[in-house]
């Protein structure tokens, strides 16, 4: 029976390429690459065989262990191939917003909209760019395989903390604490919104939808700046000063 996981391609893509100037063991990696990086996306990494990538790839079981040795050696070149271009577009986005102030604290909303528009961007860029977030999405449920983790966290961790930090400056009365849980919420948002797209379309019944990057951004931004300005125990109802929401305590 056929594995249900394969989803057969033309194999000339990825086993010749002599008459196109590329080396043939490139355009074999790289068709592994972008089987594995589908099909761990949309099933998770231990959803997922060597079998399974090979056979949607088109190409032979021993090709991939000749490139990549493991599956978790694939699953960490897979995590990397990316991951330089992805961690620049968020860095960029939050070096824009810090550009801005010249040096004075960012407001919050900017904050959450300049960590929101590349991952939305990437969402809806194209099906390579959408099944890398989505991957990513996928990595923080990998029970016991911390070191698959390594290429993401050494390029992901230090932009998480910038951004973590320009919150700290945003809001300095937040506990260390409570701004860590603030922000967890905030990343918890993004994997639910880059793994569930289907789910709000469902509910609202096509009222609401994912599917608008610009308002998904437009919402999420509102509705977690007032978390992140509310979250002190013992706020009032949030007040509105100039464009900025703002909590009285009791």
């Amino acid at each position: 029976m056929e594995n249900p996981l394969h989803d057969k391609r033309d194999a000339s893509s990825a086993t010749s390429t002599r008459g196109r100037g590329r080396p043939i063991s490139m355009s074999t990696r790289e068709a592994i690459l972008d089987s594995a990086e589908s099909l761990f996306a949309g099933h998770g990494y231990n959803g997922v065989s060597i079998s399974d990538i090979t056979g949607h790839a088109g190409v032979q079981k021993s090709l991939a262990t000749h490139h990549f040795g493991s599956k978790e050696e694939l699953f960490r070149a897979v995590l990397n191939r990316r991951a330089g271009a992805y961690v620049n577009d968020v860095q960029a986005s939050l070096d824009q917003v810090m550009a801005a102030t010249a040096g004075a604290p960012a407001r919050v909303d900017d904050l959450l909209r300049a960590l929101a528009t590349p991952i939305m961007s990437w969402l809806g860029r194209d099906a390579k760019s959408r099944a890398y977030v989505q991957l990513l999405a996928q990595i923080g449920a990998i029970p016991g395989q911390e070191a698959l983790l390594v290429p993401y966290r050494e390029r992901y961790t230090p932009v998480t903390r910038a951004y973590i930090e320009q919150l700290r400056r945003a809001v300095p009365t937040l506990s260390k604490d409570k701004l860590n849980w603030a922000f967890y919420f905030v990343e918890a948002a993004f994997v639910h919104i880059v793994t569930a797209s289907c789910l709000l379309d469902r509910e609202t019944r096509g009222l609401s939808s994912l599917s608008d990057h610009q308002t998904t951004i437009d919402r999420l931004v509102e509705f977690y700046t007032a978390g992140f300005l509310g979250t002190e125990a013992g706020c009032e109802t949030p007040a509105k000063i100039g464009n900025e929401t703002v909590y009285k305590k009791r």
